[in-house]
């Protein structure tokens, strides 16, 4: 498999960044993020194009973004809030078919991907949220992941093509894909979907492999390792743990495939990107991102998000 590295980036958590009058922030990311300007005015700039940018104005970044936000050189500055979805680490939610939509979303040469003004149903809505003290952290993470999905509109619809004549294990595969989360693949044997497919194991591999994009064995650990990397992150909890509950049947095969996969071990992944996670309390903590905005303004003249 392709090794790659990454940060563990905020998930489902609002941060907020301040800059000053020609201030600029830019970035990119392996998460989706609605960005919303809360005041100042702007501009969204890439070598495409520019969008000027007030008060309210809500962007939809996605993956692929390329770009910057630059503050005015008018006023005082400008300030924006970041919500971070890592669709990836949504597997419980979403299923393989609709993660492929997303990625192909991505993919489409937009930059930003959606920007919407400020008297937007969407943009308001957002507003309303960030500005309401009686909900708890839950329920407004809950209404924003909400907000994201629902600023797509119809570009995530999965168009179900009924097949014509007899029904083949593609067919199958695929309604199968379309109607279950990501996530149940950790929990389904690879004989178990080669039956309801209704063929032969070498067959189903075949078909697996042209409607995933990759072997079972392999998705499967993409899955487990994806697992990994939120309990590293988000608990406390010792790696051979982090390896039983990724479905790693033995510590030693965890470390050999996470290694493979990302150029570390666990253990040395864990001490760089979450230096805080080094202990071992009876009960891990939320592996959730909190909503309390934490204020970020960058020395200088020039702000990057943090890797």
């Amino acid at each position: 498999m392709k090794q790659r590295n990454r940060s563990f980036e905020p998930h489902l958590a609002t941060q907020k960044f301040t800059l000053p009058p020609s201030g600029e922030w830019s970035t990119t990311s392996s998460s989706w993020r609605l960005c919303q300007i809360t005041s100042g005015t702007g501009y969204w700039v890439n070598p495409v194009a520019s969008h000027q940018l007030e008060s309210g104005t809500l962007m939809l970044l996605s993956t692929k973004s390329k770009g910057s936000i630059r503050a005015s050189q008018l006023g005082d500055g400008l300030s924006f809030v970041l919500f971070g979805v890592e669709l990836s680490r949504l597997t419980a939610l979403l299923t393989l078919s609709e993660l492929d939509v997303f990625e192909r979303l991505a993919a489409v040469e937009k930059s930003p991907h959606i920007i919407l003004p400020p008297h937007s149903p969407a943009a308001r809505k957002m507003i309303d949220l960030r500005q309401n003290p009686n909900q708890t952290d839950c329920w407004v993470r809950l209404q924003l992941l909400a907000l994201f999905v629902e600023v797509f509109g119809s570009e995530l619809q999965i168009r179900q093509v009924e097949p014509q004549g007899a029904v083949d294990a593609r067919d199958r595969l695929r309604k199968f894909l379309s109607q279950t989360p990501a996530s149940e693949l950790l929990h389904i044997k690879f004989s178990e979907l080669v039956s309801l497919t209704g063929c032969t194991q070498r067959h189903f591999s075949r078909v697996f492999r042209e409607v995933v994009g990759m072997s079972f064995r392999d998705k499967h650990t993409e899955l487990r390792l994806q697992r990994a990397l939120e309990l590293l992150a988000g608990t406390r909890i010792k790696v051979v743990d982090v390896a039983m509950e990724s479905g790693f049947p033995s510590l030693s095969l965890f470390n050999l495939m996470f290694k493979r996969r990302f150029g570390i071990t666990p253990g040395k992944w864990r001490e760089n990107k979450c230096p805080d996670n080094q202990t071992h309390p009876a009960r891990p903590r939320s592996v959730a991102g909190s909503l309390k905005l934490e204020s970020t303004t960058p020395p200088g003249r020039r702000s990057r998000m943090p890797k």
